[in-house]
């Protein structure tokens, strides 16, 4: 359906009731709202803890919070709220899900885009609540173009894929005075590494993470900053990577929010981590990344590039570049499962059995030695 069909739309409302990472990989769609409707005002609906993702960027005007943990009483005003605001065009890119639908549907909007999932169809009746049902995406094609796949049979798209990430002044600021309080002297260069994931599953083995920690700060002569997510678990989990660490590292325990974890990225001269949304993130701000994938496939969720066109990972399994970033996989039959670890232990073992030269030798390569 052209463009020509949706008539006078002025007030466009997006909603993505999904992960941190799943929201920053929107952005490209976001854009290709904002260059077929220039005129329109667009807001993004979305999980609060997602928020940092789009806040700031020049292609949405407001940003609404949802926030999960509130009651039946909250949600009905927001709903409430969202309907007077008469949006012309809601676009639902929470893959399906069936809050996304229903809500886009309460809010009255004369064109409602949405897609189905694959397999599991969730509500009966979903596909009536949207007036425009794009065709269920690829699963195996990358998030990015995924979400571009639900709004391009209606003449929405762009050519601009790359994935912004906004970075207020003042928190680059403050967060160049945490560094130094970290004993990273400015101007000094340095990696981040992040060895953790709430979902412990992604994790490599905690020794290979400290081993890369020591080498990268002994032989590479880069200074190395730790960072990792504010839960117990993740916690736990790095304190297990520091009790193997030879050299002294700046270390963030989940100290970080969103926007000052995107600040110390941007100021990185490279970045390894798992398969999480500091990745995403990461590339986000342009630092060449070392990912470290297990039973997930990098065709989904490798860090994006716009420099490798819509596919950059297009095998299954296995060692894959795309522009300045790598993923590093096990080339293993059973590769990627989508389980959550081996046989219920919630442990991959092939993420654990990734060594720290195959993780060096690329940073070798990437920076040059």
């Amino acid at each position: 359906m052209p463009k020509s069909q949706f008539k006078d739309v002025r007030n466009i409302l997006v909603i993505k009731f999904k992960h941190i990472g799943d929201v920053l990989l929107s952005v490209p769609t976001v854009k290709a709202l904002r260059q077929t409707f220039p005129d329109a005002t667009i807001t993004y609906l979305l999980n609060a803890e997602t928020a940092p993702m789009i806040e700031g960027l020049p292609h949405v005007g407001e940003v609404i919070h949802f926030d999960r943990k509130r009651g039946f009483l909250y949600q009905l005003s927001l709903l409430a709220g969202l309907r007077r605001r008469c949006f012309d065009l809601t676009v639902d890119l929470s893959g399906g899900g069936d809050r996304g639908a229903l809500w886009s549907f309460i809010t009255g909007a004369r064109y409602r885009i949405g897609t189905l999932p694959a397999g599991k169809k969730g509500m009966a009746g979903k596909t009536y609540l949207y007036t425009h049902a794009a065709p269920t995406p690829d699963v195996r094609r990358h998030s990015v173009i995924r979400d571009l796949d639900i709004v391009r049979p209606f003449g929405i798209d762009t050519s601009d894929l790359a994935v912004a990430f906004a970075v207020p002044d003042q928190i680059a600021t403050s967060v160049r005075q945490k560094l130094a309080a970290k004993g990273v002297a400015p101007g000094e260069r340095y990696a981040v590494v992040h060895p953790t994931s709430r979902w412990l599953f992604k994790c490599a083995d905690d020794a290979v993470m400290a081993e890369c920690v020591d080498r990268l700060q002994r032989d590479f002569g880069l200074r190395v900053v730790v960072t990792c997510g504010p839960t117990q678990a993740e916690l736990d989990r790095l304190s297990g990577v520091l009790g193997h660490c030879r050299t002294e590292p700046a270390v963030f325990p989940g100290e970080l929010n969103l926007k000052e974890l995107g600040a110390i990225l941007a100021g990185a001269s490279l970045y390894v981590g798992v398969d999480s949304a500091p990745s995403h993130l990461a590339a986000a701000v342009n630092v060449p990344s070392i990912v470290l994938f297990g039973p997930t496939g990098a065709y989904n969720w490798g860090p994006w590039t716009d420099a490798a066109g819509e596919h950059p990972y297009p095998l299954r399994k296995g060692i894959q570049r795309a522009g300045p970033h790598v993923v590093l996989q096990q080339d293993w039959d059973c590769v990627p499962c989508g389980k959550a670890g081996c046989e219920g232990k919630r442990v991959s073992d092939c993420l654990i059995q990734l060594s720290a030269d195959q993780i060096l030798a690329e940073a070798s390569r990437m920076l040059g030695r």
